[in-house]
């Protein structure tokens, strides 16, 4: 398995910061949410660590990948990131609900036939329904051409960090347990 270096690790912070900034006040002599405070030191460095090489080791997430394998390709990738999505939701009383969104991408220049793509989104509601945070990141990898679908694209730059961000920062909301005022949409 391949392991992520430190280098990484300041993007997938930044990445995870950025849903936090997009809920404390801005311009304000308002104090911060002792919620928010807590979320952001909720955050573990540790777990986005093991969550990047967790993710790097299914070797390559290419779209048209194997969707079999529950070791390799996409597809095990796909139900690994719903597995942790899942666990969130536990964790927040079922507050966060968890969802796979299949499309169908017809035959075309970059998708030599017609390939399934299937987003996997986490949604907790807020007690606001006008305001919404979406923190999107996509758990993809490819190779330096759109052809190579079998070797390995671990991608732990090629947005690896922004899905295991994603997951840290489900993990982090989800404990709030439905007392956000935003409704927090989580998508990969």
């Amino acid at each position: 398995m391949k392991h992520v270096t430190h280098r990484l690790l300041p993007t997938v912070f930044a990445s995870t910061f950025v849903l936090f900034a997009a809920v404390l006040p801005v311009g304000t002599d308002e104090p911060t949410d002792p919620l928010i405070e807590t979320a952001v030191e909720a955050v573990s460095a540790r777990r986005l660590k093991e969550d990047l090489n967790l993710l790097v080791g299914f070797g390559t997430r290419h779209t048209r990948s194997d969707t079999e394998s529950n070791t390799r390709g996409i597809g095990a990738a796909r139900r690994w990131l719903a597995a942790r999505l899942a666990e969130a939701s536990v964790q927040s009383g079922g507050h966060l609900v968890v969802e796979s969104q299949s499309h169908i991408i017809p035959a075309g220049r970059r998708m030599p036939v017609d390939t399934e793509l299937v987003n996997v989104v986490a949604t907790l509601p807020g007690s606001d329904e006008g305001r919404v945070v979406i923190v999107s990141g996509h758990y993809d990898s490819r190779n330096s051409t759109d052809e190579n679908v079998t070797d390995d694209a671990p991608g732990a730059n090629d947005d690896g960090s922004g899905t295991v961000a994603v997951l840290e920062a489900a993990r982090v909301v989800a404990a709030a347990q439905g007392l956000l005022p935003q409704r927090v949409e989580l998508e990969q």
